[in-house]
């Protein structure tokens, strides 16, 4: 009798990611954004933090990532932006397990974060807070 709630609660965190992701990518960046964007495009080509190629703390795990999709041929604009919109289908898709957890509404939760307009605002753009938020919510 337990496994329907799990199973309920898994297609709803499902579906919250889903959400997450297809609201976001009509509006993905088709350009850098800023210039963190543009610095972390420069150390994805060639890593100098005394140039601020990204600018310190350097990111060097986000920068790796970018560097191992980049020799996969996805250029440093598009991977930051899949990042960002991995991080909030991440973030959303994991916030209604941590809610419902922690005895809260799971849906709501997962349709706030989906749908909060500064998440949704960095999901979309080539910078990392979206996929630190994801991240964090995983880990939490």
């Amino acid at each position: 009798m337990q496994d329907a709630p799990d199973r309920r609660l898994r297609w709803t965190a499902l579906a919250a990611a889903v959400v997450a992701l297809l609201i976001r990518l009509p509006f993905a960046a088709q350009r850098m954004w800023d210039h963190d964007s543009v610095q972390f495009a420069l150390g994805v080509e060639h890593y100098d933090l005394a140039a601020h190629h990204p600018h310190p703390p350097g990111y060097p795990l986000y920068i790796g990532i970018l560097k191992l999709l980049n020799g996969m041929g996805i250029d440093p604009l598009h991977g930051m932006v899949g990042l960002a919109l991995l991080g909030g289908a991440l973030g959303a898709g994991f916030i209604v397990l941590l809610t419902a957890r922690l005895g809260g509404s799971p849906l709501f939760a997962g349709a706030l974060y989906a749908t909060n307009p500064l998440l949704w605002f960095y999901g979309e753009l080539p910078l990392i807070y979206a996929l630190e938020g994801g991240i964090t919510v995983l880990l939490a």
